[in-house]
């Protein structure tokens, strides 16, 4: 991966995002190693860190598409720092890529720190102007659904 990320930091030096912090303009590549950002028209940003909030993620997002993404202003950033190279090159990162919506990854050590997370759940930001102003996490497909627009 090109090294165009920066990292979300929050603009305070707290190690994770809190409600009323503000996200700093990131970009990053998604799995098609296509450039985006996260930008101030980004209402909802869920972030996964790991396989099973992944797997929820898919199962959400999968028949939904990028359209639904679009339109209602979501984002979507998963850490996949802690898979093995290799096996994000071999296998995962073409799995993704036949994913009907896309994802930015983060690949790098430490530039997903700042995301507010929880064990084996998908975290949801509610942003107004890169600000947060609700911070969720999603432990089922129901849940998430529950969190998303219709």
């Amino acid at each position: 991966m090109a090294s165009l990320s920066t990292g979300i930091v929050a603009q305070s030096t707290g190690s994770a995002l809190e409600v009323g912090q503000k996200l700093v303009k990131t970009e990053f590549l998604n799995q098609h190693d296509e450039a985006g950002s996260i930008t101030a028209n980004t209402r909802l940003l869920i972030f996964v860190a790991g396989g099973g909030a992944g797997e929820i993620v898919h199962e959400v997002l999968e028949k939904r598409g990028d359209a639904y993404l679009t339109s209602n202003q979501i984002a979507v950033v998963a850490d996949v720092h802690r898979m093995p190279s290799i096996i994000t090159a071999l296998f995962a990162k073409p799995r993704m890529q036949n994913y009907s919506y896309k994802m930015f990854l983060i690949h790098e050590q430490g530039e997903g720190d700042s995301f507010p997370r929880q064990a084996e759940k998908v975290t949801v930001l509610q942003l107004d102007q890169r600000k947060i102003r609700e911070i969720n996490f999603a432990g089922n497909a129901a849940d998430l659904r529950a969190l998303l627009p219709d």
